[in-house]
């Protein structure tokens, strides 16, 4: 039996979104340019890559090799919201729903899962520096992102 074969076909799609939900959250959290916005998504496709090869659980490596198979749309991740506070705040509430997914089904699967999403947040979050001019000065993890990232933890907690 497969790590898939415990969920249902819905509850499936869940779990692969997580990711996208994650990096949903931290760039809705303090929305920056394009640049930031791509250095974001090849952080979030590093990790990902890192699950498939690395330790982050049976679960983990899962979701992270079905993701290149499966994008969601906007709709997915962040429902009819209007404002990049309503994204943010659907994102957390979706990711606290695949918590109590992963705890429920997944047995021992699920602290490595919660935590390889946690590690997700931040790796997304010191992708890019925020503000400063071209690159120069700024901070690696705005206060904002710093914040998304402690209500995901908490979410997954």
């Amino acid at each position: 039996m497969s790590v898939k074969d415990q969920f249902s076909a819905e509850e499936w799609e869940s779990l692969v979104h997580a990711p996208f939900l994650v990096s949903t959250a931290i760039g809705m959290s303090d929305p920056s340019g394009p640049f930031q916005m791509v250095k974001e998504s090849m952080a979030l496709a590093g990790a990902v890559k890192n699950a498939v090869q690395g330790e982050a659980g049976e679960l983990a490596k899962a979701v992270a090799g079905e993701l290149r198979q499966h994008r969601p749309g906007r709709k997915d991740l962040v429902g009819e919201t209007k404002s990049p506070s309503e994204a943010e705040a659907h994102a957390i509430g979706k990711l606290r729903m695949v918590g109590d997914l992963a705890d429920a089904k997944a047995g021992a699967d699920a602290a490595p899962f919660k935590k390889w999403l946690s590690g997700l947040a931040t790796a997304v979050a010191e992708a890019g520096k925020e503000g400063g001019f071209l690159g120069i000065g700024g901070e690696s993890v705005s206060d904002a992102e710093q914040t998304a990232i402690s209500q995901i933890e908490s979410a997954l907690a």
